[in-house]
């Protein structure tokens, strides 16, 4: 028992060094592990586009489509009628390639600030025009069929300025129309509010604001069957120079409650929605609050209006946010334009924020000009639809610019896996693997690498939806190889694993598991500790034990001079960063021959037929215990004489350590 407790605390002494030479390498693991991750918290840009002529064009609003297409919305000074700007409604495909487009207005300027696809699957446009109407602007209210004819026009308006930025269709088929007023104000301007039936036809207008210049830049349907609006108000709040305005009507288009956001400086408030927790986002600028200039703004409120949290966005020079949309993800989308990051000029800014606002990433596009983003929606597969003007691009003065992009916040190819990796002839190997994601992806595709550098190549069936794939394929494989498995997606996401097949026959394989393992060699294959290493991947050790100096001798991989034979019927502990499986295909050992000192002696069980400890014991003469190490649980395992309870089976492979109390040979049985 003695030589027991000796052995114990020599393993432990080497558990103690290994640990201590552990650390760098299970570090180059972990970063390794990292690298094929390819978690990328980040935009992704699937491709842009810019529609337009020689001279001024620019897009407002955009939307996608039922045919997953695009709607856009602005003005256009190259086409229609040139002497003046012209309302521009341009339809495309999936991929941003113009389908048709079609121009509307007169004589004089037009623009389209807002547009949505209807039920009917047309649309509705609403924007300003000075070529109709009774004042010097009015506001226009356009229906077009599912190609862009014009269905009706409708203008609204007194004998002064009147604008629509903002509609959108109703629950009762109808119209709601925001934007602001001089003819039917109390004070300057006024927001301005109209509601239509299906055809147009106004059913009721609202005039809302103080004494000095108020006005709506967006509007929404709640779910109470009111609506939200945000804009901006001289007429209330802090600020002389403007604050942002939140305001909450009833279904009718009385006033709720109104509340003023901002300080003493300028503040507007370009966009609103409501949220999923019945509470509204606010996205616009800031002058009162943030480091620069004028800062882009996000105003998260309950839904009462209160304020839950405020975030500014922005540097030294002018940063906008023009849009805002939630996100499937709780959080939020921001686009606007950025003086302070970027390619020069005015960028196109994109945020995405968590459900706190806090920024999760950003990304600008643009040249060395002023390039803008307008508008933006969360599409169908996940990414996001940016509509607005540049002129770094395109043909013209402005054109107008789509820009399609993704987020890449999780892309994790994970459980590539190779079954059976040891097999007879003819062999088939099962190779499994699985791709989350949390965009859709597409063309997801597997590498085999054979030995002859070779690929076999096989596209992945997405069989749960949009966000899993799984390949379960089979190859013909033979040899004693490394094989290197790629999966590789449409967006050059990738990931490998490494497997060591061996197909063919007179075989033989041991499994190892990440730990300590107490094994021998059962084959006459002449290795040395440094072959047992390289044949398998993630092997840290190998350790022989000095049964005349009764002490370790340890082999680190990269130190030659501590190399050493590996003898048939010998054990070896072997240490393994993870789970590997050693193949031998040389000559089994039929017979061994080696000598036991007194005290203990680290043998290896070599026959293809299983033993058990008290049958070895009974074949060493003088022979007081059997120590198995259970690799599983990383512990000891002693059979004595006598105590048939703790007897266990010795498979091929297994080394074990014996205690004698005389020397002796041990010739092995059968």
């Amino acid at each position: 028992m003695l030589n027991v407790l000796i052995i114990i605390l020599m393993i432990t002494s080497i558990f103690n060094i290994a640990q201590s030479s552990k650390i760098e390498q299970t570090n180059n693991k972990q970063y390794e592990k990292t690298m094929l991750n390819f978690s990328n918290e980040s935009f992704y840009e699937q491709w842009k586009k810019t529609y337009g002529g020689s001279n001024i064009d620019v897009g407002y609003s955009v939307q996608q489509t039922n045919d997953n297409g695009y709607i856009v919305a602005g003005y256009t000074r190259s086409y229609g009628n040139i002497s003046g700007r012209n309302i521009w409604l341009v339809k495309t495909d999936s991929s941003g390639n113009e389908i048709w487009n079609k121009t509307f207005g007169g004589n004089d300027d037009e623009e389209g600030e807002s547009v949505q696809q209807t039920n009917d699957g047309g649309y509705i446009i609403a924007g300003y025009t000075k070529s109709f109407g009774a004042g010097m602007k009015d506001v226009i209210l356009i229906k077009t069929d599912a190609s862009g004819n014009q269905e009706w026009m409708k203008i609204f308006g007194g004998t002064n300025d009147e604008e629509g930025y903002s509609v959108q269709q109703t629950t009762d088929g109808g119209y709601i129309i925001a934007g602001a007023t001089s003819s039917f104000a109390t004070g300057g301007r006024d927001m301005w509010v109209i509601k239509t039936n299906t055809s147009g036809d106004a059913q009721w207008t609202r005039s809302i604001g103080g004494l000095q210049s108020d006005g709506a830049f967006s509007v929404q349907q709640t779910t109470d069957g009111g609506y939200i609006l945000t804009g901006w108000t001289f007429s209330y709040g802090t600020g002389y120079l403007g604050s942002i305005w939140l305001v909450k009507i009833d279904e009718l288009g009385y006033t709720q409650w109104h509340k003023v956001f901002g300080g003493t400086d300028a503040d507007r408030g370009y966009a609103v929605q409501q949220t999923s927790d019945g509470g509204y986002i606010i996205t616009g600028y800031t002058g009162s609050f943030g480091a620069g200039l004028y800062d882009l703004i996000l105003i998260k409120t309950d839904e009462s209006g209160n304020q839950t949290w405020m975030k500014t966005f922005g540097g030294t020079g002018r940063d906008y946010g023009n849009d805002v949309k939630q996100t499937t993800d709780g959080g939020y989308i921001t686009v606007g334009y950025t003086l302070s990051y970027g390619s020069g000029g005015d960028d196109v800014w994109v945020i995405k924020t968590d459900t706190l606002g806090n920024e999760q990433y950003n990304a600008t596009y643009g040249g060395t000009s002023s390039d803008v983003a307008y508008a933006v929606q969360q599409t169908n597969d996940g990414g996001y639809i940016i509509c607005g003007h540049t002129l770094s691009f395109g043909a013209g003065v402005h054109d107008v610019w789509l820009i399609k992009i993704t987020e890449e916040t999780f892309l994790d190819i994970q459980n590539i896996t190779a079954m059976p990796i040891i097999q007879e002839t003819p062999g088939w190997v099962n190779i499994s693997c699985c791709v989350l994601s949390s965009n859709n992806i597409n063309n997801v595709t597997v590498n085999v690498t054979k030995p002859d550098d070779n690929y076999i190549n096989q596209s992945m069936d997405n069989i749960l939806g949009t966000d899993i794939f799984y390949l379960n394929n089979s190859y013909s494989l033979t040899g004693d190889y490394d094989y290197y498995i790629w999966v590789n997606t449409d967006n050059e996401q990738k990931s490998s694993n490494i497997f060591h097949f061996y197909i063919g026959s007179d075989y033989i394989y041991i499994s190892l598991t990440p730990g300590w393992n107490l094994v021998t060699v059962p084959v006459d294959n002449g290795w040395y500790a440094s072959d047992l290493v390289s044949n398998i991947s993630g092997c840290s050790y190998v350790v022989k034990w000095d049964n005349v100096d009764q002490e370790f001798w340890i082999y680190v991989p990269g130190f030659p001079a501590f190399d050493f034979p590996l003898i048939p019927g010998h054990g070896y502990f072997v240490e393994m960063s993870n789970t590997g499986t050693l193949i031998m295909v040389d000559s089994p050992i039929t017979s061994v021959n080696v000598s036991l000192k007194v005290s203990v002696n680290l043998i290896g069980w070599y026959h293809n037929q299983n033993t058990t400890a008290s049958s070895i014991l009974e074949n060493i003469s003088n022979c007081s215990s059997i120590i198995k190490w259970d690799q599983v649980v990383q512990d000891y395992w002693l059979y004595l004489p006598g105590y048939p309870a703790f007897d266990f089976v010795v498979t091929q492979g297994m080394g074990l350590f014996v205690d004698v109390d005389q020397e002796s040979y041990w010739h092995g049985e059968g």
